[in-house]
């Protein structure tokens, strides 16, 4: 990676407007990016949801679907879903990434490749990292203050996400960039991005609140009690949760643009819409 100690200083005000204007500029490539991983999304609570159900049918108790949550074939499946769901992210991020960066056009149907594999490792490799976190914080709070164990646990899971961020967009372009790197590349930046990113996601989070109220009354109107309204919920729902990562995505992908010192915009397109 070329210059990786370069670029311009971080403002979190600028990170988050670019954010918000590179997703209200590209909304339709946003739908675009997102059809195939609300689809994989929906499916998978699909599956989740019905199993609860299919459980509660059986009038088990809470304790007792717990139980059969955390069997040796239903902890099989939670880290199945797990994977497919990492796969749905990685194929809306490495998308929204790209379009942030270099400006292509998202595919109905993304072309996997090499920076798919990368971003899926590193994505894994992050959720193990934070749940041995969080497992160690939940141990050790079992013999100390647990509300200052599991807040340093917290503190410290968003240190290690902020200090390799940069990793995920150059993952995205196929680009080398090693967790030294990475690291080097935040310093001094990284208190800035965390609050660009907590600006960044608070509009977003109560819009979809209010959002997502609205829907469900209106599907409740039309699809009341049917099968077929639940599912386009859950469709609705997972389209919806990708916008906090598009905004998320963009500032992270700005962050990376000015701290390698690339100055490309997103502008005119590459690739197409089509499969």
């Amino acid at each position: 990676m070329s210059n990786v100690q370069g670029g311009a200083a971080l403002r979190a005000g600028e990170l988050v407007v670019e954010s918000y204007r590179t997703l209200g500029k590209h909304w339709r490539d946003c739908l675009v990016a997102l059809a195939l991983p609300s689809v994989i999304d929906t499916l998978v609570r699909g599956a989740f949801l019905r199993k609860i159900e299919a459980m509660q049918q059986q009038e088990m108790t809470t304790e007792q679907v717990l139980e059969q949550m955390v069997g040796e074939d239903s902890l099989f499946r939670l880290v199945a879903m797990l994977l497919v769901n990492v796969i749905a992210i990685t194929l809306f991020a490495v998308s929204w990434h790209r379009l942030s960066l270099l400006g292509e056009k998202p595919r109905l149907l993304p072309r996997i490749g090499s920076e798919h594999m990368r971003f899926a490792f590193l994505s894994l490799a992050l959720i193990f990292a934070t749940t041995l976190i969080a497992l160690s914080g939940v141990t050790l709070a079992a013999s100390a203050t647990a509300g200052l164990v599991v807040l340093f646990a917290m503190i410290l899971v968003v240190v290690i996400y902020l200090k390799l961020s940069m990793m995920f967009p150059a993952a995205a372009l196929d680009q080398p960039c090693t967790v030294t790197q990475s690291w080097r590349m935040t310093k001094g930046s990284a208190f800035t991005l965390f609050w660009a990113l907590v600006l960044g996601i608070i509009p977003m989070f109560f819009a979809l609140m209010l959002l997502g109220m609205i829907i469900a009354s209106v599907i409740a109107g039309f699809f009341a009690g049917s099968a077929l309204g639940d599912w386009i919920y859950l469709l609705i729902q997972a389209a919806l949760s990708y916008l906090p990562w598009a905004v998320t995505i963009g500032i992270v992908s700005l962050a990376y643009r000015r701290l390698v010192g690339t100055n490309r915009p997103a502008g005119a397109a590459r690739g197409s819409h089509g499969a």
